[in-house]
């Protein structure tokens, strides 16, 4: 029993992040984290839906993505910039008034629109620099952009499974960007 408790908080701890936030509105800007397993987290995918007393209301997966800017991620044993999480940004709708929960979950959540246009939120992660980490990117994300990033001497520059088009229809993935030392991976 004890060694197996040892184990487990040795897992757990080659997990660590600089920052880890279930949350993407939050503003990250000008940050510099090194030596992490991982420099920047952001991970959805344990609450979708929210959680404890918002749980199932919520769609976390749908948020639009905060001021994310001029931060710095390097040597990381895993990934600098890293998005866990299936991160499709929508229009989602919230208020004061609505404590913070979408006003109408199944449209503002919704992929499309009831009249069938894409209900994706453009954002941008800009002026970021990843470098000597084994990865950058993310796996699954959709209206995201990365502006004037840098990556430089990474094993993977910059890597993500699934992605689509973005909802204005000509906005790219990548622009001003500067990648050099590595590999580009995707997977579609």
């Amino acid at each position: 029993m004890i060694i197996y408790i040892k184990l487990f908080l040795i897992k757990i701890s080659f997990f660590k992040a600089g920052l880890w936030a279930l949350g993407f509105e939050n503003y990250v800007i000008g940050n510099r984290f090194a030596n992490h397993f991982n420099g920047m987290l952001y991970q959805e995918q344990s609450f979708p839906h929210g959680r404890q007393s918002v749980s199932g209301k919520m769609c976390n997966n749908r948020q639009k993505i905060g001021r994310m800017e001029g931060n710095t991620f390097h040597h990381c044993g895993r990934f600098g910039t890293y998005v866990l999480a299936d991160i499709f940004p929508k229009n989602v709708r919230r208020s004061i008034e609505s404590n913070g929960i979408p006003i109408d979950k199944n449209k503002d959540c919704a992929a499309w629109l009831p009249d069938g246009s894409d209900n994706g939120h453009p954002t941008m992660i800009k002026n970021n620099v990843d470098y000597r980490n084994a990865f950058v990117g993310q796996y699954n994300a959709g209206d995201l952009q990365y502006k004037n990033h840098i990556s430089f001497t990474n094993n993977n520059l910059i890597y993500w499974k699934e992605t689509k088009n973005f909802q204005d229809g000509c906005s790219a993935h990548i622009s001003d960007s500067f990648y050099e030392n590595g590999n580009m991976a995707s997977e579609n």
